[in-house]
């Protein structure tokens, strides 16, 4: 049941009252800052700011860690991305959008037996919608490829690192135009 609460809210706040009133506007909002939530197999649960240095492009920072934490384990994510969407549909009420996406993301995963520091970088694309609320959702998908930068463990562990791979990456954020 909590289900439908949240999907009924997030409605809510994408179609609002704006998409059916006599006084429309002819564009959607553009400002210079975005926030942004979500949650993606790299980035875990993540929070970012987004800077429009264009109309339809943007650089943004974050921070991720997994959700909900694990016992005994750490993970923490500094992430810079550029952002480029080409407009596929624009209209009154919403704005569809082809997304590419180029991350860089710094982060540490620590355990009692080991630590992992690495670099991934990440080349995503997917659809963007846009609501005139300035609400939205974005759904990418693409590879990424990690490079390990240390890996400590305890002398008495059998873990390996898994290091240099290329995996694949999905993320699903809502965002908020203002």
């Amino acid at each position: 049941m909590r289900g439908y609460h949240f999907i009924i809210i997030l409605f809510a706040l994408l179609i609002n009252s704006e998409a059916f009133s006599q006084h429309k506007k002819t564009h959607l909002p553009y400002s210079k800052f975005e926030v942004k939530f979500g949650f993606g197999f790299e980035q875990g649960f993540n929070l970012g700011l987004n800077y429009y240095y264009l109309k339809n492009a943007n650089f943004g920072v974050g921070i991720g860690s997994h959700f909900p934490p694990r016992e005994k384990a750490h993970h923490f994510l500094l992430n810079a991305e550029n952002n480029f969407h080409i407009v596929l549909t624009k209209r009154r009420v919403y704005e569809l959008s082809i997304l590419l996406n180029q991350q860089v993301m710094v982060w540490r995963y620590s355990e009692p037996d080991f630590s992992h520091d690495a670099v991934t970088l990440g080349l995503n694309s997917g659809l963007r919608y846009a609501a005139p609320s300035g609400f939205g959702v974005m759904l990418e998908v693409g590879p990424s490829i990690t490079y390990t930068l240390k890996f400590h463990k305890v002398e008495s562990s059998t873990i390996s690192p898994n290091t240099n791979t290329i995996s694949s990456n999905f993320r699903l954020l809502f965002f908020h135009r203002f």
